[in-house]
């Protein structure tokens, strides 16, 4: 608890598991809530109320390894043009805790990304499946960014990188595949993330990364 009693900014992936466990056996103790039949459901929904509750919000969580890498994958990309300040795990695999100023910047890359890859129509399917609230943010995004044309010709590149590895008969770079049928939830997400993090009131972003 050191982490947290000097800066909670500064806390790693291993101290924040040790943290929402604390918040949640500790809540639930005062409750003393018998769960029942729907044991998992109603667990996870608690468990969600008692972090925003303590204000520790989750912003997306990735369903498989895969799907994580992809995303990962374009971190890793926008970092490589972008260098962000990060503070260092024990593990660089375990992770990323970083400032929600270059975390909105990053995802502003994601939803440009996306979009791209989405107009691509590589798959055949080029709807964005967003509502007007989205567009909107979408929308709000590419009129932001329409003069930066670094940022742009990296999505470029980048784009045509995933569609030669699309279009590729080799087996192998399925992660760098799997960005595109996962294009419109990542967009989707990186709109919903956008929305939820104010910077002023969420300093830090900390990206869990269990690949």
């Amino acid at each position: 608890m050191n982490t947290i009693k000097d800066d909670i900014n500064k806390i790693i992936s291993d101290e924040l598991f040790e943290l929402l466990h604390y918040l949640f056996d500790y809540d639930m103790n005062l409750k003393k809530h018998d769960y029942g039949e729907d044991h998992l459901k109603l667990k996870e929904k608690e468990e969600q109320e008692v972090y925003e509750k303590y204000g520790i919000v989750l912003l997306y969580e990735l369903p498989t390894s895969t799907v994580c890498y992809s995303y990962m994958f374009q971190y890793d990309n926008y970092t490589h043009y972008y260098p962000i300040e990060e503070i260092k795990f024990d593990n660089d695999d375990e992770g990323k805790n970083i400032s929600s100023l270059d975390f909105l910047k990053f995802n502003n890359y994601m939803i440009l990304m996306m979009k791209r890859i989405i107009d691509g129509n590589l798959d055949g399917n080029n709807n964005y499946y967003l509502n007007d609230n989205e567009i909107i943010i979408l929308n709000k995004v590419v009129k932001e960014h329409e003069d930066n044309n670094i940022l742009h010709l990296i999505i470029k590149d980048e784009y045509n990188f995933i569609k030669s590895c699309f279009e590729s008969e080799e087996k192998g770079n399925e992660p760098e595949k799997n960005i595109l049928y996962r294009a419109t939830e990542f967009l989707s997400k990186s709109i919903e993330m956008k929305s939820k993090i104010n910077p002023l009131k969420n300093i830090r972003v900390v990206i869990v990364d269990s690949c």
